[in-house]
């Protein structure tokens, strides 16, 4: 009996060693990795569309950009902060080609960049637009090269003074 006594304590003990785990630290599970994977975003956003563009709009009037503004859709999400003055650029098409000033914004929910010039742009002249590699997407991808075109506004036609 004295036997069993002891043996009695020994056992409990043993028990409860193997119930916590073995003694390594009461019961510590590992973790595995899940099935489902991400990877990260590395594809360069683009733009998908563009105004004016002279292949679809022709030479749009000075009004219509005031109104509307020249402006970008991109095909993702972009970081807002990333769009301004120096990334999107508005530059008459001349040797030298004095920038235009005026105001960038950009509306997340419709991923577009809006170019709205201070003073209205020349009739019968030419500008350039560049929106610059420093534009990124909400990843921090890069465009992969400047996006550049020109655009023509519109000649004005003086009232007939004819009548």
């Amino acid at each position: 009996m004295k036997n069993l006594k002891l043996l009695f304590p020994i056992l409990t003990i043993l028990l409860l060693a193997v119930g916590c785990g073995g003694g390594g630290g009461g019961g510590e599970t590992t973790s595995t990795p899940s099935d489902s994977t991400t990877t990260a975003d590395e594809t360069a956003p683009q733009v998908e569309s563009y105004y004016p563009d002279p292949n679809v709009d022709g030479d749009v009037a000075s009004a219509d950009i005031q109104a509307n503004g020249i402006t970008v859709i991109f095909d993702e999400g972009m970081l807002s902060t990333t769009i301004d003055s120096a990334s999107f650029k508005v530059e008459e098409w001349s040797a030298g080609g004095t920038v235009v000033s005026g105001t960038v914004t950009y509306d997340e929910s419709v991923r577009t960049a809006k170019f709205i010039p201070e003073t209205a742009l020349a009739s019968s002249w030419y500008y350039v637009v560049t929106v610059s590699t420093s534009v990124t997407d909400l990843e921090g991808n890069t465009l992969a090269a400047d996006h550049t075109w020109q655009f023509m506004v519109a000649t004005s036609t003086p009232p007939d003074s004819s009548t």
